[in-house]
C-alpha cells in the first residue's frame, strides 16, 4: 500500500512537471510525421516496416502516458475530454494492430490512420501553457469555439446554392433563345445541364471564380439575363458573403478574451510554484513560534531568498509596511504562516495595483472601526438610559442610538 502511494506521488509530480506535456507533444508531433510518411508510401505501394515498428513505439508511449495520468489523478483524469479522446484513439490503435496480426490481408481499418493524426490537437494543448504559444492556442480554441457559427454559415450557404440552382434550372437551362445561340448553348451544356453542374456553377458565383466566362455569353445572347445575374451578384457574392464574414468577425471579437480554462490553469500553476517558496521564506524569519512581527518583515531581505523572483516587488519593506493590515487579517499584531501565504497570493494574482488594494483594504478597515464604534456607543447608551428615566433627577435626555445613526 505504501509503495502504491509513493508511486502515485511520483507520478503526480511527473505529470505536473511542465516539461511532461511538452515531451508528450513532441512525441505526438513525430507520430503525425510518421503517419504522413506512411500514407505517402502506402499510396505508392511500398512497404514501411520501420514506420510500422515506430507505430508500436508510439502506442507504448501513449499507453505509458495514460497510465501515469491515471496513477496520478485516478478516475478524475477522465473528466478531461482530451484524455477521453486519447483513450479512445489508444484502444482503436491497439485494436487495429491486433486485427492486422490476426488477419493481415484485411485492410478495413485503413482510415483509422487518418483519425490518429488528430492527435496533433494534443500537441497544441500541450504547448498552450507556454507563454509564446498563447496566440496560437487562442486561434485554435477560437476555431473550435466557432463550431456553431460555422455550422450555421454552412447551412446558409447550402440554402443559397440550392435556391440559385433551382432558379437557374427553371430560367437558364430551358431557355430556347440560349439554345439557339451556339456560344450560349455551349455554356448552358457545360454549366447548367443538370442539378449537380448548376450547383457547382452557384459555388463559382459565390466565390467569384471566373464567373465572367459564364454570364457573358448568356447576357450577349439574351440581354434580359443581365437582370438575373445582377440580382445574383448583389445577393450572393456581395451581400451574403460579406454578411458571413461580418458574422464570423463579430464572433471572433466576442471571443477575443483569454481562454478561461487557460487562465485557470495559469493561476493554478502560479499557486503551485509560489506556495512552497513563500512558505520557505516565512520559515526563514520564523523563530519557531509560528508568528512574525512587522519589524521582522520590514527588515527582511526577500530579494536574496531563492525562488522569490516573481514576487520580489511585493515583498519590499514599503509594500509590507503599507499593507500590514492586509496581511494581519485578525489584527493580532503578528502574521501567521497562513496569513502571509494568503496575502502574497492575493497580491500576486490580483489584477489591480498595490495602491488600489491598499485603499480598498483601508476602506474596509474604516468600515469595521465605524461598526465597532457604533456598538460601543450603543452599549454606553444602554448603560446610562436607566439613570436618565423620569424621576431619576435628570433634566436632559440623551439621544437614542437610532437617532445617532441617523444624524451620523
Amino acid at each position: 500500500m505504501r509503495c502504491c502511494r509513493r508511486a502515485a506521488v511520483r507520478a503526480h509530480r511527473l505529470v505536473r512537471w511542465p516539461g511532461f506535456d511538452i515531451f508528450v507533444g513532441v512525441i505526438i508531433f513525430l507520430n503525425a510525421i510518421c503517419i504522413g510518411a506512411e500514407l505517402e508510401y502506402s499510396i505508392q505501394g511500398e512497404d514501411t516496416p520501420m514506420l510500422q515498428a515506430f507505430e508500436y513505439v508510439f502506442l507504448v508511449s501513449y499507453t505509458l502516458e495514460l497510465a501515469l495520468r491515471g496513477l496520478a489523478d485516478g478516475v478524475k483524469c477522465f473528466r478531461d475530454n482530451w484524455i477521453k479522446a486519447d483513450a479512445v484513439l489508444l484502444v482503436v490503435g491497439w485494436g487495429s494492430k491486433v486485427l492486422d496480426a490476426i488477419a493481415p490481408g484485411v485492410d478495413g481499418l485503413g482510415p483509422i490512420i487518418i483519425v490518429r493524426s488528430l492527435r496533433l490537437m494534443r500537441f497544441l494543448r500541450a504547448v498552450r501553457m507556454v507563454g509564446r504559444w498563447k496566440t496560437l492556442w487562442k486561434m485554435v480554441s477560437g476555431v473550435m469555439g466557432s463550431a456553431e457559427t460555422l455550422a450555421s454559415t454552412f447551412i446558409t450557404l447550402v440554402f443559397a446554392v440550392y435556391i440559385f440552382t433551382c432558379f437557374s434550372l427553371e430560367i437558364v437551362s430551358i431557355s430556347p433563345r440560349l439554345k439557339s445561340d451556339p456560344p450560349a448553348n455551349e455554356v448552358v451544356n457545360a454549366y447548367f445541364t443538370n442539378f449537380q453542374a448548376t450547383a457547382m456553377t452557384a459555388i463559382q458565383f459565390l466565390t467569384m471564380d471566373d464567373a465572367q466566362d459564364i454570364y457573358r455569353p448568356l447576357v450577349k445572347a439574351s440581354p434580359g439575363f443581365a437582370v438575373f445575374f445582377a440580382v445574383v451578384f448583389v445577393l450572393f457574392p456581395i451581400l451574403l458573403m460579406n454578411l458571413v464574414t461580418a458574422t464570423l468577425v463579430e464572433h471572433a471579437i466576442s471571443n477575443s478574451s483569454i481562454d478561461e480554462s487557460m487562465k485557470r490553469e495559469e493561476i493554478k500553476r502560479k499557486v503551485r510554484e509560489l506556495v512552497p517558496r513563500v512558505k520557505n521564506a516565512f520559515r526563514e524569519l520564523d523563530d519557531g513560534s509560528g508568528q512574525v512581527h512587522m519589524e521582522d518583515l520590514a527588515t527582511a531581505n526577500f530579494a536574496n531568498m531563492p525562488g522569490l523572483d516573481g514576487v520580489s516587488q511585493i515583498l519590499t519593506p514599503q509594500v509590507l509596511v503599507d499593507l500590514w493590515y492586509f496581511f494581519d487579517a485578525d489584527d493580532s499584531g503578528f502574521i501567521s504562516e497562513e496569513e502571509f501565504v494568503n496575502g502574497v497570493l492575493q497580491l500576486a494574482l490580483s489584477e489591480t495595483s498595490f495602491e488600489i488594494t491598499e485603499v480598498k483594504h483601508l476602506v474596509l478597515a474604516n468600515a469595521k472601526n465605524v461598526r465597532a464604534l457604533r456598538q460601543a456607543v450603543d452599549r454606553v447608551l444602554v448603560a446610562v438610559t436607566p439613570s436618565l428615566a423620569p424621576g431619576s433627577g435628570a433634566t436632559t435626555a440623551l439621544p437614542s442610538a437610532r437617532s445617532l445613526r441617523t444624524t451620523g
